[in-house]
């Protein structure tokens, strides 16, 4: 009956042939290598697809707009400032009598 409890254990009889485990072992290991790389080849994939917002040439025409807004808006103010400039010196100082028109009588 000894012999009989070392031929047997709990799942099953053994395999007298020890490379038919290491053959299904290996096939396993491969077919799990296997699907790791098809699942890194489809993260890779989705990765190129999605480019992102704001790619370089996005970034230079941003930059551009951004730039000429900037200049509009600087032109635009100092207009305003000279606007600004002459009126309040309109309101300081007298007009001068347009010399042109005077007639000189006085010699």
């Amino acid at each position: 009956m000894s012999d009989f409890d070392e031929t047997l254990r709990y799942g099953g009889p053994q395999a007298d042939e020890g490379g038919d485990d290491a053959a299904r072992k290996a096939e396993e290991r491969e077919r799990k290598k296997a699907e790791v790389r098809k699942r890194l080849e489809e993260a890779g994939s989705k990765k190129k697809a999605k480019k992102g917002f704001l790619t370089p040439e996005r970034k230079k025409k941003l930059r551009k707009l951004l730039m000429m807004k900037a200049a509009e808006d600087l032109k635009q103010q100092q207009l305003l400032k000279a606007q600004e400039r002459q009126k309040a010196l309109a309101s300081r100082i007298i007009p001068l009598p347009d010399v042109d028109k005077i007639e000189d009588k006085g010699t």
